[in-house]
């Protein structure tokens, strides 16, 4: 409008032209009257929007670097209130994936755990079924020497459901009742061992097991000895016998039990067979060894007594204790059908850098011989050497881990342990062991070594 009015008809075309008339109008404005109030008020006017006009440009460039800014700034928020967002929901998600590694690491260390205990279970497992399979090892092989020990019938080869021993058991054990008393008899089955003469014959003889035949062997023997034969003393005495034990096989003839006498018997040894043996199913034979001359074919063989450690080997000496030796032969021969089974032979006492200590005992063992009268030890009590305990002849022995010069002659020895055995002494000098009630009592294994007794040939 002031354009209009003022500017135009001047030819006033620019801001700068009406800021230059300005002045110069202004400058005559003077006085107080209304004109020149009124030019004045218009010039204040006039200048104002000629300012306002001016600096309009520049405050809309700052309004719009402003609002440019304001933008940026906006989006900037919206950005970060958009990452905001995006984080917390972030910070959920960890809180709930750390949740899931915590749930997750504990379910790791329960399978560990777990882990750990099945492989404890499997360990626990493996022995107890390693147990079970040398169990089962035994069993057979015991229940293989008592069939030969003492025969078996088809129709009784196993126990009655009521818990009540077969007739092969029993049997079984009448033939170790028997080898106790000293009435040995070494048996075979299905043979019968044919001999000339025949002293009892079986049509007229019978028994109710193999054991009651191989007693009527050694009863006949008895009689002989003190002249109640027909003969007198003159007569044959029963080594061999043959009693058919199969009722399935042996049909009307089951029982019978012939008693015979085997000219040519020690020429064999156990377990090979009598000359005039021939098999003959359902029957079992035995033969009865005089004077100890089985015993002779073990001359070389070594003593073992068999641990869970390990084989204890030993050479027996019979130069330096001849009836020790000849006993435990006999008694290592006597267990041999039942795998060696000792019953209660064990370990029971180690002292470092001294001895190892334990004691040959089962029913019907007894190694035990006067110490005297025997040759005098040449071995002072080497290391190695396994002796008798306490000065007498048994049944208990110690085996030497050094050189005891200081006991001098005061103890029997009948053996000499192998290195390898004296490995398995070692062994056992390291097991736990009883707590002593004063300084000077002995030591003793917290739970002593059970062994088995064999003969074999020296392992090289």
């Amino acid at each position: 409008m002031l354009y209009g009015q003022c500017a135009e008809p001047l030819g006033i075309s620019t801001v700068e032209q009406l800021q230059e008339y300005l002045l110069r109008f202004s400058s005559v404005l003077d006085g107080a009257s209304p004109e020149a109030e009124a030019a004045k008020s218009a010039h204040q006017a006039l200048a104002h929007t000629i300012r306002n006009a001016t600096l309009l440009p520049s405050k809309e460039a700052d309004i719009a670097r402003l609002t440019d800014k304001l933008t940026g700034v906006h989006q900037k928020f919206l950005e970060a209130e958009s990452k905001a967002k995006t984080a917390d929901g972030q910070k959920v998600q960890l809180e709930s994936l750390t949740n899931q590694v915590k749930a997750l690491e504990k379910e790791k260390t329960e399978l560990q755990e777990a882990k750990q205990q099945k492989e404890q279970l499997e360990k626990e497992k493996a022995e107890l079924l390693q147990k079970q399979q040398q169990l089962e090892k035994e069993k057979q092989e015991l229940e293989q020497k008592l069939q030969q020990a003492g025969g078996s019938s088809s129709s009784s080869s196993s126990s009655s459901g009521n818990g009540t021993a077969s007739e092969t058991e029993l049997n079984a054990a009448k033939m170790r009742a028997l080898a106790v008393a000293g009435d040995m008899c070494y048996t075979t089955q299905d043979y019968e061992f044919w001999s000339d003469p025949i002293l009892v014959w079986g049509y007229e003889h019978r028994a109710v097991d193999a054991a009651e035949c191989c007693a009527s062997c050694h009863a006949q023997r008895r009689l002989l000895e003190r002249g109640g034969t027909a003969e007198g003393r003159n007569g044959s005495a029963c080594n061999t016998w043959a009693f058919c034990g199969d009722r399935a096989k042996c049909k009307e003839r089951f029982g019978e039990c012939w008693l015979k006498r085997n000219k040519q018997l020690n020429e064999t040894r156990p377990p090979e067979l009598p000359k005039g043996a021939s098999k003959s199913e359902g029957w079992i034979s035995g033969a009865v060894y005089e004077n100890d001359t089985h015993l002779q074919q073990f001359s070389g063989h070594e003593l073992v007594f068999h641990t869970k450690h390990g084989d204890i080997a030993m050479a027996l000496l019979p130069d330096l204790a001849p009836n020790s030796v000849a006993e435990l032969r006999r008694a290592a021969l006597m267990l041999a059908p039942y795998n060696g089974y000792c019953q209660n032979c064990r370990i029971y006492r180690p002292e470092k850098n001294f001895l190892v200590q334990g004691v040959i005992e089962a029913p019907g063992v007894y190694p035990a011989v006067p110490r005297h009268p025997s040759p005098p030890q040449k071995m002072v009590m080497e290391k190695g050497l396994v002796c008798w305990a306490g000065g007498s002849g048994g049944p208990h022995w110690f085996v030497n881990m050094i050189d005891q010069s200081g006991f001098k002659d005061d103890h029997l020895c009948f053996a000499k342990a192998s290195n390898a055995s004296m490995a398995v002494f070692d062994k056992i000098l390291e097991l736990p062991m009883k707590n002593k009630t004063k300084p000077s009592d002995m030591n003793g294994l917290l739970e002593p070594i059970f062994y088995n007794m064999t003969l074999r040939k020296p392992q090289r």
